[in-house]
């Protein structure tokens, strides 16, 4: 397992940025970790001791809080897309957030005059009373066509079925009510809302079928699938898995143009180091470690996959995640569910079709027939969800265990996943070479 990462040099680098992250006071120590171990040509070291001095490089570009408990009044400049939750509109600016009553259509770049209250001066949170755009940016088309779109299927599908919709096709979950929220948590789905890359996937994959049935060459391929996913991050809001998702398949997309054999491991940690540059506080939050946590390990478990029948592949994968997910959702949440691997099972697929349905939803004159064919999916997985949320689970207060449980539980995980012996091959045939 160690010659296993010491053996990816992306691996290591950001095993030494989360540690870095978690223990910021180690960040500069390890400066001169670099330069001894490339004298002992330690090249895992130097890529772990460089880690750890990227971190301390990602906490210094961090802005800090500007804003002082009572009232407020000035002008804000944007730094990131909206979160609609609740009935109020969540953005970033620099240094805190703001929030907007009803949903504003709002995008990085743009300046606003706000006058407020302050209502948490550690986090810099400014509830807004009286608020007016100053100055437009390049990406405010971007913030209307947003809204356009969420009303576009809340008119086409209803309030419940397009909360669903949105849900799963942009990450806007925010709609959804307390039921259908309780009955995705309790059966082990919400990750289809909020910790997901599927969406960038199944659009990934739709749009490389459709440009290879084109005929279209393999780097231009990429360039469009490259804008595809820009725009479509652009669209959700830039959340960590569709980030994390794109850089994957972009990642491995070029690593086969250039001739090299991709290592999924290899670039999902380049991609959670690229994410963790622009945010390295999203370290701590439950979206990124389930999206990249779970990643992981399907990746290290296909590293080595047995021959199984097709129609096993389906659980395997269920249990995989399940058995990377569940630990954090206890942690997080408070709850262990039994029956979230054959629930994923049954929805997954499922999910899939919604998420490109409710992209040609959007498209007028085509949106008014998808509805029709998308309808009894929803059907199916409100109703599996609402049925596996009856099964009985184990409920914890969360954070209720200490987080050496977590680093014992997943280390033994990794031992699992990586001290299985590798395929045999048939006899008469020669051993496949694995490259690292």
């Amino acid at each position: 397992m160690i010659r296993q990462i010491t053996a990816r040099p992306f691996v290591c680098l950001l095993l030494g940025v989360l540690i870095g992250l978690n223990l910021p006071f180690s960040t500069w120590i390890f400066a001169l970790g670099v330069v001894f171990a490339t004298i002992l040509r330690q090249r895992w070291l130097a890529w772990l001791s460089f880690g750890l001095v990227a971190s301390g490089v990602f906490l210094l570009w961090q802005p800090t809080v500007t804003v002082s408990p009572g009232k407020f009044s000035g002008e804000i400049t944007l730094t990131g897309f909206a979160e609609f939750r609740q009935g109020q509109t969540q953005v970033p600016f620099r240094g805190g957030m703001l929030k907007i009553p009803g949903q504003v259509a709002v995008a990085a770049g743009e300046s606003w005059n706000v006058e407020g209250v302050v209502t948490e001066a550690k986090s810099g949170m400014i509830r807004a009373e009286t608020f007016k755009c100053s100055h437009r940016s390049l990406l405010s088309p971007i913030g209307s066509f947003r809204i356009w779109a969420i009303n576009r299927i809340n008119q086409l599908y209803g309030e419940r079925d397009g909360a669903w919709v949105n849900a799963l096709t942009f990450n806007f979950g925010s709609e959804l009510d307390k039921a259908d929220k309780a009955s995705l948590v309790q059966s082990g789905t919400f990750h289809l809302i909020s910790a997901s890359g599927l969406h960038v996937w199944v659009l990934a994959l739709f749009s490389h079928f459709l440009l290879v049935s084109m005929g279209v060459r393999r780097h231009v391929q990429i360039g469009i699938i490259a804008l595809l996913l820009t725009g479509y991050c652009l669209l959700t809001g830039f959340h960590p898995p569709t980030v994390r998702s794109s850089l994957m398949w972009l990642i491995i997309s070029c690593a086969d143009l250039v001739k090299r054999s991709p290592d999924g491991l290899s670039a999902i940690s380049l991609a959670g180091v690229l994410w963790l540059a622009v945010a390295p506080k999203d370290v701590f939050s439950p979206s990124f470690q389930l999206s990249y946590v779970v990643t992981s390990a399907l990746i290290i478990w296909f590293e080595k996959r047995r021959e199984f029948a097709e129609w096993w592949r389906g659980l395997e994968v269920s249990c995989v995640a399940s058995l990377a997910a569940e630990p954090l959702g206890a942690w997080w949440f408070g709850r262990i569910i039994f029956i979230g691997p054959v629930t994923n099972i049954l929805v997954e697929l499922t999910s899939s079709v919604v998420v490109v349905m409710g992209f040609l939803s959007v498209i007028p004159g085509l949106g008014e027939l998808i509805v029709v064919f998308c309808r009894p999916l929803l059907w199916w997985m409100q109703w599996i969800t609402e049925l596996a949320a009856k099964f009985p689970s184990v409920v914890l207060a969360p954070r209720s265990f200490s987080p050496l449980i977590l680093v014992g539980y997943f280390s033994l995980l990794l031992l699992v996943l990586w001290g299985r012996p590798p395929r045999s091959t048939p006899k008469g045939s020669a051993p496949q070479k694995l490259e690292p």
